[in-house]
């Protein structure tokens, strides 16, 4: 039972008699009105109750030895009263106390204010119950979006690198499966693999705390390079993976050489390097046959950027696949872009 106070439930349309009442004229009022009790008050303040166990007995009385009685002599004398603002625990403890199945309410001055009984808490009680279940199922439902933020967070820092704040080894695999599944006739996507030249010595020459925020930085001008369609992942250590959607080979060597000079443009010093200024070099691949899997593709980007490398770095480089009737070549590394 809850704190609910008994003057929400009360029954205020309460019937009163005053001592003096015949039990005939009491009785005959409970009949017409269709009621279990009548409070006995003298000036608005309850001095007993009669009940229909009350007027049972006084009836039997009657029949027995005829008498004139009022209900002063049939009524409960010891009446069990509670303020009206008293809580529905509290009238019920104090039914279960008296063994009675109701309890008369006054206000502060000891007057009549309503009547409490059993039927009233029971409904009382079954209010509390709904008003409960409801708080329980809102708190579910409240939980459940709270899980549902917290998972999704969750989901997103276990697919970003925490130093960059780009997509990470998994995040790049999910999404290369992904781009994988929905290849068809007029959806294709191309790689970029991107590698900062002369990386070792930058760390031993600068120091590694400059080594990680060349990289943070490498990231947002990679980011703020590429198309909102395309994404960016970190490989590993100094490497990036660029996914360029829906984009042939030849569209991809141009946005990777976009990049790269972008990257050059930062005009960032490195005094380990042969041209003492930062610089990254490019492999680019495309999907380019129905039956290849991404794990090919990467391939032949790595190649490419093998191939970059090898040719004195801060370069683009593609590889292509050929196919001449049905039958498929060795990939083609073709000279420097751009």
């Amino acid at each position: 039972m809850s704190l609910s106070l008994v003057r929400h439930f009360m029954s205020e349309s309460v019937k009163t008699i005053t001592p003096d009442t015949t039990i005939e004229f009491a009785a005959r009022r409970m009949y017409q009105r269709r009621i279990s009790c009548l409070v006995v008050c003298e000036q608005d303040t309850p001095v007993g109750i009669v009940t229909e166990r009350d007027m049972t007995r006084a009836y039997a009385y009657e029949r027995e030895k005829g008498s004139d009685r009022t209900v002063s002599d049939i009524m409960s004398s010891t009446l069990t009263t509670l303020s009206v603002e008293a809580s529905c625990a509290e009238a019920l403890a104090l039914l279960k106390k008296h063994e009675i199945r109701r309890c008369v309410l006054v206000d502060g001055n000891g007057e009549l204010q309503g009547i409490i009984t059993q039927t009233d808490l029971l409904r009382a009680h079954a209010r509390d119950i709904k008003i409960q279940k409801q708080v329980l199922e809102d708190r579910v439902v409240e939980r459940t979006k709270e899980l549902e933020v917290l998972n999704h967070r969750l989901e997103h820092l276990s697919s970003i690198d925490p130093m960059l704040q780009i997509g990470n080894r998994r995040a790049m695999d999910a999404a290369l499966n992904e781009n994988q599944q929905q290849i068809g006739v007029e959806n294709s996507y191309a790689l970029a693999l991107i590698d900062v030249d002369f990386f070792k010595a930058y760390n031993d020459y600068y120091g590694h705390l400059a080594g990680d925020q060349v990289l943070k930085e490498l990231a947002v001008t990679i980011t703020e390079s590429i198309r909102g369609v395309d994404s960016v992942y970190r490989y590993g250590g100094e490497e990036f993976l660029i996914i360029f959607d829906d984009e042939a080979l030849e569209d991809a060597a141009i946005s990777a050489e976009r990049i790269r000079k972008a990257v050059e443009a930062l005009r960032r010093e490195h005094l380990g390097s042969e041209s003492k200024r930062f610089s990254v070099s490019i492999g680019v691949s495309a999907h380019s046959d129905p039956s290849e899997n991404w794990e090919t593709v990467l391939k032949r980007a790595d190649k490419a950027l093998y191939l970059a490398k090898g040719n004195g770095k801060n370069r683009t480089e593609v590889c292509a696949l050929k196919i001449h009737e049905g039958a498929t070549e060795e990939p083609t590394l073709p000279s420097r872009i751009g």
